[in-house]
């Protein structure tokens, strides 16, 4: 974001123009940095001074460059755009790699239980281990089965058949 505003001369207020700049209320500005809301409060009012590794913190999060966050020299360089795509695709092979080991996980395990579950059906009343039906009645009733595979159903949905699902997902947003 390249506007016409003159910088301000203090480090804090330098700080709180970002987060202005962002939309970001002090509460979701220091959730995205780990920090507690009363110190971003602390920090803009100049009642605090930010460690070195919240400064890099903030400089990484938010694509600032470090020259004007510190010194007030230069550009700001907050590029909203670049900075979204970036986050998005982090974002995207974060949740890939959760899908992934999620699958290898439990994909395995549920093989597994299905399997036994088609003994147990067929097993008499009197050989299920006690409290067994309970257990069983708390799982279906606690884990969101159908909402998970109605999402997946969704999403696969959003490709064509001729249509292959991509192994990285950088350019396609979902919605």
């Amino acid at each position: 974001m390249s506007g016409t505003w003159e910088t301000p001369s203090t480090l804090h207020e330098r700080i709180k123009l970002i987060r202005k700049r962002l939309n970001l209320s002090q509460a979701d500005f220091a959730k995205r940095l780990g920090i507690n809301p009363a110190h971003v409060s602390r920090l803009e009012s100049g009642k605090a001074a930010p460690s070195e590794q919240l400064l890099r913190l903030i400089v990484h999060e938010y694509d600032i460059s470090w020259i004007w966050l510190v010194e007030g020299k230069g550009r700001m360089e907050l590029d909203f755009a670049a900075h979204e795509a970036r986050r998005r695709e982090i974002d995207l092979v974060s949740f890939g790699t959760y899908l992934t080991m999620f699958y290898q996980i439990n994909v395995f395990v549920l093989f597994v239980l299905i399997d036994d579950l088609e003994r147990y059906a067929q097993a008499p009343p009197n050989l299920l281990p006690p409290g067994f039906p309970d257990r069983l009645k708390r799982i279906k009733e606690d884990l969101p089965f159908g909402k998970f595979l109605s999402l997946i159903d969704k999403i696969v949905a959003n490709f064509s058949e001729s249509e292959s699902i991509p192994q990285s997902t950088t350019t396609k947003e979902i919605t």
